[in-house]
């Protein structure tokens, strides 16, 4: 993914969860009882727990036919989300960015799976705001992942509003790396600086 943009549609797709929330498969009784089946004892303790899940799930109803997936300097198509792996310090960063020009604050969610592609792309895509997504075990697993990484996902009409508040932040003295404050006194435990004053014979220096 890093050479070239790829496309991806209902054909290429193996993922249940993801073809049911893009709207490539309806989700019918059936399959409602397999994927409440495939939650319990592994995302969910029982039927009930499983079930609540579903009023929380943001879905294509299939008025896309495919993804068109690419790496931002070399893409052929306008994309709708601009998705980041970052660190948490950078996704802060973005957030503190979004929120100089806007105010206000940003919700996230999380369910600990369907990551990039749930939170990542359709939530972003339908709430017009930018999602801080905790990466799944599809995009750990498969997608190599770092353990140390989040996605920070940004829908199109953001970015000019995020690039904006990086430059003022920065300027106003928000940094990334962020610095680290070292201004520590080092001390030792008072028995032990005791003895190795004595020991010292008058070569270390006594406060005033």
């Amino acid at each position: 993914m890093d050479d070239f943009p790829i496309a991806v549609t209902e054909e290429d797709c193996v993922c249940k969860l993801a073809r049911s929330i893009y709207g490539w498969d309806v989700i019918t009784e059936k399959m409602a009882q397999w994927g409440n089946k495939f939650n319990i004892g592994l995302y969910a303790k029982d039927l009930e727990t499983s079930k609540k899940i579903q009023k929380h799930v943001y879905i294509f109803t299939n008025e896309y036919i495919g993804l068109v997936i690419s790496p931002l300097t070399r893409t052929k198509v306008e994309p709708d989300v601009v998705q980041i792996y970052c660190t948490p310090a950078q996704a802060m960063r973005l957030t503190q960015a979004y929120l100089y020009m806007e105010g206000g604050i940003l919700r996230f969610t999380d369910i600990g799976r369907m990551g990039s592609c749930h939170i990542g792309v359709i939530k972003t895509f339908q709430t017009n705001k930018p999602q801080l997504v905790m990466l799944g075990n599809g995009d750990r697993v498969w997608g190599g992942a770092e353990d140390y990484e989040v996605m920070y996902s940004i829908p199109r009409s953001k970015l000019n509003i995020i690039i904006e508040g990086l430059e003022a932040t920065h300027k106003a003295g928000l940094r990334y790396p962020i610095p680290k404050y070292m201004n520590y006194k080092p001390g030792f435990q008072t028995a032990f600086e005791k003895r190795t004053k004595k020991r010292a014979g008058g070569t270390i220096l006594k406060e005033n």
